[in-house]
């Protein structure tokens, strides 16, 4: 799958939410819409790659040899 930074963005806002829902800081309900939202948007997170994988299942893959480094070549950075 190609990268997205949605995803990071997802997985920090849900540890986030959890970690303020579990903490009591604020109101249950609160802490629950929070885990609600962040719910939403791993679903939303998740359904999109599946739709991806999905709509890919049939594309011809093609296998790309990583570049290695060798001691007679000098780093190009």
């Amino acid at each position: 799958m190609p990268p997205r930074y949605w995803r990071k963005v997802v997985a920090a806002a849900t540890g986030i939410s959890l970690a303020f829902a579990a903490s009591g800081l604020a109101p249950q309900w609160v802490g629950a819409a929070a885990v609600l939202i962040c719910l939403g948007l791993l679903v939303e997170s998740f359904g999109r790659d599946v739709v991806w994988q999905f709509r890919q299942r049939h594309a011809e893959f093609v296998v790309v040899p990583r570049r290695t480094e060798s001691a007679a070549e000098p780093y190009q950075g």
